[in-house]
């Protein structure tokens, strides 16, 4: 805004923190008595602070420092206060991260066990003094949730461990991440990535052959009557490998058998499962007759009846 010099003698002007801390020439449009544009120019020194008043090369035209509000930073004294956004995670674990700051990209350490609203002081990363002496950095640590991404492994991952990469979006970007994961998990388990500072939700995938429920293994299992009326031995292909088992002689269709150890591994929260087997087989075909004669009766079958007959009567 153009102002005259019976308006205001004193001229508000925006300037940069990095004005402030590297100095700067700069110049201001502005009208003088007779209603004529004139441009005044001024300089602003290192170790400046908002609101000091520069003398500029027009006659009785001052102007007041005021900085850009749309800065990520604000000045108290000699320091520049920020607020950075971190996730829960990286507050737990501690990090290093680049800050585009009025000095430039700076390369900072955020400790182990960062609570939210807690501070760190950065020195030198201030405003400048005239005594030779930079003010500091005072960061305000805003702590959000880490995120959680949904991933979908295999059965025989879960049962075996995996090291993968996986797409996910995170904020509307693609990520990678890039997951070493040991056997021992469930489904729908939530995992903490140290490494990349988030969640992994385990989806399973479904099986035609079995079914998972907790730490244990379910299937269907059909032979046949002859099988198990002599018992016999089978392979599985299980999510841990290749198992075999022993039917007993004389199961019965529909009986489930357990056998223990061979469901899930066991891991740090989660204990070794068992493989539960439900034996199914069709009824033995009846033999079916060709023809059907009845029997003739025993010899002297029915004179034995008229004697008995001839008893009750007498």
């Amino acid at each position: 805004m153009v102002k005259t010099m019976e308006e205001a003698k004193i001229i508000d002007v925006i300037v940069s923190l990095t004005d402030l801390i590297s100095g700067a020439d700069k110049s201001v449009p502005y009208r003088d008595l007779e209603g004529q544009l004139k441009v005044a120019k001024y300089t602003v020194i290192a170790g400046h602070r908002p609101d000091t008043l520069v003398e500029t090369s027009a006659y009785g035209v001052s102007v007041r420092l005021n900085v850009d509000p749309a800065e990520d930073f604000t000045v108290e004294g000699d320091d520049l206060h920020t607020v950075v956004t971190v996730n829960s995670l990286e507050a737990k674990l501690g990090t290093s991260f680049d800050l585009d700051t009025p000095h430039g990209s700076q390369s900072l350490i955020i400790d182990a066990a960062t609570e939210d609203g807690s501070t760190a002081e950065y020195s030198d990363l201030g405003l400048p003094t005239r005594q030779l002496r930079t003010g500091d950095l005072v960061v305000t640590w805003k702590v959000v949730e880490a995120p959680t991404f949904d991933i979908t492994i295999s059965p025989e991952d879960l049962a075996c461990g995996f090291d993968k990469t996986f797409s996910v979006l995170d904020d509307g970007e693609l990520r990678c991440l890039e997951l070493s994961i040991e056997s021992g998990w469930r489904p729908g388990d939530e995992l903490e990535i140290a490494e990349e500072f988030c969640y992994v939700r385990l989806n399973v995938q479904d099986s035609p052959y079995y079914s998972l429920d907790g730490d244990d293994i379910s299937l269907t299992l059909d032979i046949t009557a002859h099988q198990a009326r002599r018992g016999c031995t089978v392979t599985l292909d299980l999510p841990q490998g290749e198992r075999r088992i022993i039917i007993a002689a004389g199961t019965i269709s529909g009986e489930e058998i357990v056998y223990e150890g061979l469901g899930l591994p066991a891991g740090e929260d989660s204990s070794q499962g068992d493989l539960y087997v439900t034996v199914t087989y069709p009824p033995a075909p009846a033999l079916r007759a060709v023809s059907v004669e009845l029997a003739p009766p025993p010899p002297g079958l029915f004179s034995q009846l008229r004697s008995y007959v001839s008893r009750l009567m007498s």
